[in-house]
Formats: structure tokens, sequence, C-alpha cells
């Protein structure tokens, strides 16, 4: 093979399909040093945000490619990853209300996504972010990262069994998990289908 390929140029379409199996294989990659959308459930949305907030739009088509889909109400992309979780790009809409911005450049406003590792609740706190961290984590995981809950709830008519914390004084965060796998022995332990967030 590099006997043949000495001093020959592989054709650009050759190159492209090589390029393109080499991304699927990567996930939805970029440039040196831009995550792919499948690395950011291992960064955080911390990092994710200290590389992605402010860029344009096109740089991230240009990086991901085009979006599973569309938020409706925001203006916003959705990227599903392999993992089963979603990376949900915001966009900030005001510099095009100004005409000084179009859906091309429009600069990412707010990263959602699941991430690895539950940060602690005294750092994330009351944070709109849960929703999106702690799904399809156990409660095994959820304890370590947060200890025992101030509350435990089961309405078995309803089936379904669910932690309280308490942030703060003035919030809850209500987090249920899934007892119907568990139920029907196809899974070990509780997982986290949903949060709530409430106020007190």
């Amino acid at each position: 093979m590099r006997r043949f390929l000495k001093g020959r140029a592989l054709p650009a379409a050759a190159l492209a399909v090589i390029t393109a199996a080499a991304s699927a294989l990567a996930g939805r990659g970029g440039p040196a040093g831009f995550p792919g959308s499948e690395e950011l459930p291992n960064l955080g949305w911390e990092a994710a945000e200290d590389v992605l907030l402010g860029l344009p739009r096109q740089e991230i088509l240009n990086a991901w490619g085009e979006p599973d889909g569309t938020l409706s109400g925001f203006f916003g992309d959705i990227y599903e990853l392999e993992s089963g979780g979603q990376v949900i790009l915001y966009y900030d809409t005001e510099p095009m209300s100004q005409g000084t911005a179009d859906s091309s450049t429009v600069p990412v406003w707010y990263v959602s996504c699941p991430v690895t590792k539950i940060p602690p609740l005294e750092d994330i706190g009351w944070s709109s972010r849960l929703p999106a961290v702690l799904p399809g984590h156990t409660r095994e995981e959820v304890h370590a990262a947060w200890g025992e809950p101030h509350k435990e709830t089961v309405n078995e008519q309803q089936d379904y069994f669910c932690d309280v914390y308490w942030p703060d004084e003035s919030h809850s965060v209500v987090v249920y998990y899934d007892t119907k796998s568990m139920d029907a022995g196809t899974a070990d332990e509780r997982t986290v289908l949903y949060v709530s967030l409430g106020e007190v």
C-alpha cells in the first residue's frame, strides 16, 4: 500500500470519505482544541461553557454538523448523544433583534448537557441545569455526591419514588427515580428519570 501511494495524492473524494469515516468513529468533533459533542459530559458544563459561550452558531455547525433538532420557543439546537443524552445549545437572540447578527452569527448563550460526574449540591445549588445533569445516574451516585436526602417520598398508587433535597431555605430539588425497571428486574439500581425544581 505504501509503495502504491508513494508519490501519489489521494483523490479529493477519497479523502472526504476517509475524513467522514474518522469523524463518525470519533463522534461529532471539531478543529483541534474544539470538543466534540460526545466529549461534553466528561468536561462538565463549566468547561464546556468556557469553550462554547460566545461562539457564533456557524462555528458550531461547521464543527458538529447540522443539529438533530431545534428548540421551540427558544432559538437553540439539539444534538443527540450516543450515550442517550442531549446537548442543547441556546443562542442569544438580542443581537438579531438589534440587527447586528443573523441565524449564522448569533452567539452561544447557554449550554445544557449531561455530566459524567455529579457536582456537589453546594456547588450547583438550585440550578436550571439540574434536569439535564442528573437523568441516567443511579440513586447510589446521587447519594455519593449529595449525601442522604432530606426527605424520601414513596407513592405506590402512582408508582413513583423520589428523594427531596433542600439546597437552601427557599428551594427544593426533587429527584424522581425509575422504579418500574427495578421492579421488573431489568435494573439493579434505581436510575434518575427526571428532576423537579420547586420553591418552599
